[in-house]
């Protein structure tokens, strides 16, 4: 129903946690040399050799951002790539930005609606049904929610996750 999906920070998450899931660990090495071009690559610029996002540190590559969201990830790339042919990492190692902002859209989306679960669930303690029903999906629809946690796999995202649980399980005590 939202068609405006932002994937500027998010970009090359599901790399780094299906990399992590297959190889186990967080350096990306393989996935960059020597394919890095701007056409399967997205913020490569002309004359650059990566992306904004990876970063080289001891010799290896690694994603720039919290490794959070990509480890926190993980158990998700693992039942898409034991379900579904659909692997962000092509057999060739290229990455598949199609296929991570697809995924992204469905991971994002189903992890806020866990949040609201949470949020109703923790009110539903406290107050009555009607106004923890109107408090969940308030938020469901806040800029927090909807425009920002479920348009892709930001920090952001799991943030807003895990604070709803913890409120739940702190109203639960």
């Amino acid at each position: 129903l939202s068609p405006i999906h932002s994937f500027k920070d998010s970009k090359y998450t599901l790399l780094v946690s299906e990399h992590l899931f297959k190889k186990g660990n967080l350096a990306v090495d393989e996935h960059f040399h020597p394919y890095v071009d701007s056409s399967h690559y997205p913020k490569v610029r002309k004359g650059e050799t990566l992306p904004r996002h990876i970063r080289s540190y001891l010799g290896h590559l690694y994603y720039y951002y919290p490794a959070g969201t990509p480890i926190l990830t993980v158990p998700f790339v693992a039942i898409i790539n034991l379900f579904t042919d659909s692997a962000v990492i092509a057999p060739d190692g290229r990455y598949r930005p199609s296929v991570d902002r697809f995924w992204q859209k469905k991971i994002a989306s189903m992890l806020v609606s866990v949040a609201c679960l949470f949020l109703y669930s923790a009110a539903i303690q406290m107050l009555g049904l009607k106004v923890s029903w109107l408090i969940a999906f308030s938020a469901g629809l806040s800029t927090q929610f909807w425009s920002t946690a479920s348009r892709g796999l930001q920090a952001h995202t799991w943030i807003v996750v895990l604070l709803s649980v913890t409120l739940f399980l702190i109203v639960r005590a």
